[in-house]
């Protein structure tokens, strides 16, 4: 038994109007509520809003709308709060050990992605899975600029080393999580409780907060994203 909430709140900064903003055709949060119903693996799919427009979008393509109230609608409220007060309040007939999926509004993703992540999490039913991105350039290379604009070496050891002598590293690409009822009722943060981290190819990865992201990630969307393949097949 599993779900998916996709918290999406009204209120934008960065990017006006960003979760309903037309990408590659069509409102950016229809790409994963669309990519989640395809699946056909999710009991329910939820859109958690504060926003009328976005209850509108959501509800034509087939999503269930959770309220959210506005103390938890604001710049600043972690989306696992969000999470935790649907468990608490709609959703208090979910049992323990039922996976609930968070997919961000701003997440072009595939069904055959989301497949694949679904059985990646639930292979190890007691720790939070999260989508990250693999770091393009080392980041043992990297270099700081002071303000008269000279360069300064982060990790000066490191400077001659060769990039596959050196560690791959990895980043929250804020697009996908996972774990059951249980582990998002008692965590304060997925990255504190263990989790292991599913590798997202690049079209799915780039974080979107300026025009310059949007306009990549698009880009890379429309061009790649038919180059992924699931090869899962979950339960």
């Amino acid at each position: 038994m599993r779900s998916v909430i996709i918290p999406a709140r009204g209120g934008s900064q960065r990017i006006k109007f960003k979760n309903i903003r037309s990408f590659s055709g069509s409102p950016i949060i229809s790409w994963p509520i669309t990519a989640s119903l395809e699946t056909g693996l999710f009991d329910e799919v939820f859109v958690s809003t504060d926003n009328q427009e976005i209850a509108d979008i959501a509800g034509r393509l087939g999503a269930k709308i959770l309220w959210r109230p506005e103390n938890l609608a604001d710049n600043f409220t972690d989306t696992t709060k969000v999470i935790q007060n649907a468990l608490e309040t709609a959703l208090t007939h979910l049992s323990h050990d039922h996976w609930i999926y968070k997919i961000y509004p701003t997440s072009p993703v595939t069904s055959d992605l989301v497949k694949d992540f679904i059985e990646f999490s639930e292979k190890d039913s007691d720790n939070f899975s999260i989508s990250v991105g693999k770091f393009r350039n080392n980041i043992e290379r990297a270099m700081g600029l002071t303000d008269t604009g000279e360069l300064q070496p982060l990790s000066p050891e490191h400077l001659s080393s060769r990039s596959q002598d050196l560690q791959e590293r990895f980043f929250d690409a804020g697009k996908i999580y996972g774990a059951n009822v249980a582990a998002w009722k008692s965590t304060r943060s997925p990255l504190l409780q263990g989790a292991r981290g599913f590798i997202m190819p690049i079209w799915a990865s780039i974080d979107i907060d300026t025009e310059d992201d949007w306009t990549l990630a698009e880009l890379c969307f429309t061009h790649l994203r038919s180059s992924y393949r699931s090869e899962a097949t979950p339960a």
